[in-house]
């Protein structure tokens, strides 16, 4: 690889990196790509030697958050007796509710994801079908359907807990989850 591919490559990162930040903080809908482009310190004008529309930076940047994702929770699973405690502790803890910029896009964009088409959604689908796959590979006696009920468990509580943050109320949605994956 040349010296002006890699740079192109590093540029293509950084807008990747920007977008992910500003659409977990702002949401999609609400995050341009001229806002994009100037958190990465570039002009709006390269953005389409970069990607064909905002759907594929949407797809891209889906894409390599949830591959950082998926390594947390694998390592979060290693790190336990358990393999599904870990995944919970982790995914369900205060730190993780407390940093929707830096943690699970699925949990911050939940609402606006389903909006968008099949690039988008079968990324997504590619990640829960993997976490669930996960999940019944490091807890062999689980079905699909359980492992399922744990992933849906946990983003689902994630999600209602940062809806309600700085109350009780949201710290019990991370302890139900917590509960309710370790009933099996």
């Amino acid at each position: 690889m040349n010296s002006r591919q890699q740079a192109k490559l590093e540029t293509r990162a950084k807008i990747i990196r920007s977008a992910s930040f500003l659409f977990r903080k702002h949401g999609i809908a609400a995050t341009g790509i001229d806002a994009i482009m100037a958190d990465a310190g570039l002009t709006a004008g390269g953005f389409y030697s970069h990607f064909k529309s905002k759907d594929a930076l949407i797809a891209a940047t889906l894409a390599g958050t949830l591959v950082k994702s998926r390594e947390r929770l694998r390592h979060a699973a290693e790190q336990s007796k358990d393999p599904l405690d870990g995944i919970s502790e982790m995914y369900l803890s205060l730190a993780h509710r407390d940093m929707p910029t830096k943690g699970c896009m699925l949990a911050a964009l939940s609402g606006e994801l389903p909006r968008f088409g099949k690039e988008v959604h079968g990324t997504v689908a590619n990640y829960l079908e993997d976490w669930i796959s996960y999940i019944q590979n490091a807890k062999p006696t689980m079905d699909r359907e359980h492992a399922a009920r744990s992933v849906a468990t946990a983003v689902g509580s994630l999600i209602l807990s940062r809806m309600v943050k700085g109350s009780e109320l949201s710290d019990l949605f991370l302890k139900a989850g917590k509960t309710t994956s370790k009933r099996r």
